[in-house]
């Protein structure tokens, strides 16, 4: 046994794990993709910006988030399509060590250049990771379980990276200055990928099954299951693009939030997302995902309306902590409305053509987040969640139109 496969294996028995293969699968894959996101995401919301400010750069935070965006656009696809050729856990450790490569920039002195480069890195390696991830799920589970699933793993994902934000404030409170604190953390967060990467190569390979497509050759092609996902992901990431990376931006400047008080807030922020993934999981294995979805998006952006008033910086911290709940549905509600119904032999594509859409979205919304912010202040951010709004409703309606029910997945459940 390797020690890729003695970790896993170790992971599964102190997680209590002896419910099959599929189980043990789940969780290990779980495991190394949780370690991914903690590196991916503690970069892109807090070292980004904080490294910036390190290199005495101003106003060239969207620089860092679109180079992100931009790298994760142009490579979800081909991973995608590698993903749907080759076992999905050999991409699964691309992606995990292009992000632990990804710190590396880090050791150097802070500067535009480095911090667009991690970016670039760090963007590509999530493509690379998320995809197959993702397929992989949907290979292990079906019906009423690939929802608890999303849920579930989405869930331990998002609550797992508030640990990033958590352990890099405070290796900055140790550190005996900023620049030393950045390389401390370069070292300790690429160790986190890593991890990851090691604990794949315990992974089992899923089988995919026998399609039409595979059997015809048609892969690579655009399922029509994915439209309406991809339609609402281009707006609902120019509204994420536009929002979620300014709020490191507007508390650390505009309202100069301590960068440790930052790094608390970011991290509970993060946590009550994971409550969003697990409770779209297990509304959507028994209600429609549709309206669950339009929901989610409404109440994320009633939760940011007091950035648009004279509010206390406390309240606003709240604000932003609670629209991490809602906001953090929309990823395992749209794979629940994709994921069941496009050919399993296509899933990897399916999964790379709608991340594509989201991602160019997400670049637009990072591009002109910055502006919007120094025109509109606070005010930007409940406008911005507003396009995440018109966006679900109309995936949902392009959803509605293509298929006259959607039925649950429970309903589904066995098929």
């Amino acid at each position: 046994m390797n020690a890729g496969a003695w970790l896993g294996s170790a992971i599964t028995r102190l997680r209590g794990g002896g419910s099959g293969g599929t189980a043990r699968a789940l969780r290990v894959a779980t495991a190394a993709y949780v370690l991914g996101v903690i590196a991916q995401s503690t970069w892109l919301f807090y070292f980004a910006p904080v490294n910036l400010r390190a290199a005495g750069v101003a106003g060239r935070d969207a620089w860092a988030f679109a180079a992100s965006a931009g790298a994760t656009m142009l490579t979800v696809v081909p991973a995608g399509m590698l993903a749907d050729r080759v076992p999905r856990r050999w991409i699964m450790r691309v992606g995990l060590a292009l992000l632990a490569v990804s710190y590396a920039p880090l050791l150097a002195p802070p500067s535009l250049g480095a911090t667009v480069l991690a970016s670039v890195l760090s963007g590509t390696g999530l493509a690379f990771l998320a995809i197959p991830f993702n397929s992989y799920v949907a290979d292990l589970l079906s019906g009423a379980s690939m929802a608890k699933g999303y849920g579930v793993t989405g869930a331990l994902s998002v609550l797992a990276s508030a640990l990033g934000p958590l352990a890099a404030a405070q290796v900055f409170a140790m550190a005996p200055d900023e620049a030393t604190a950045l390389r401390w953390n370069a070292v300790l967060f690429a160790a986190v990928a890593l991890a990851g990467l090691l604990l794949s190569l315990g992974l089992p390979q899923a089988r995919i099954p026998t399609s039409r497509a595979r059997l015809a050759g048609a892969r690579g092609r655009v399922d029509p299951a994915v439209v309406p996902v991809a339609a609402l992901y281009v707006f609902v990431g120019f509204s994420f693009g536009a929002t979620t990376p300014y709020f490191a931006v507007h508390f650390l400047n505009g309202l100069a939030t301590p960068t440790d008080q930052w790094g608390v807030a970011l991290a509970l922020a993060t946590a009550a997302g994971a409550l969003g993934f697990w409770l779209a999981g297990r509304l959507a294995a028994r209600y429609q995902a549709a309206p669950l979805l339009v929901a989610g998006q409404a109440l994320t952006a009633l939760c940011l309306v007091p950035f648009a008033l004279p509010a206390p910086v406390a309240l606003l911290m709240a604000a932003f902590v609670l629209r991490y709940v809602f906001a953090s549905t929309l990823s395992p509600l749209a794979n629940v409305m994709m994921m069941g119904r496009v050919d399993p032999a296509g899933r990897g594509f399916a999964q790379g053509f709608a991340s594509m859409a989201w991602n160019l979205g997400w670049a637009l919304g990072a591009l002109a987040g910055g502006p919007l912010l120094a025109a509109w202040g606070g005010a930007m951010f409940p406008a911005g969640a507003a396009v995440a709004v018109l966006g679900a409703l109309l995936g949902v309606t392009v959803a509605a139109h293509a298929r006259p029910k959607e039925v649950s997945l429970a309903d589904a459940q066995g098929a």
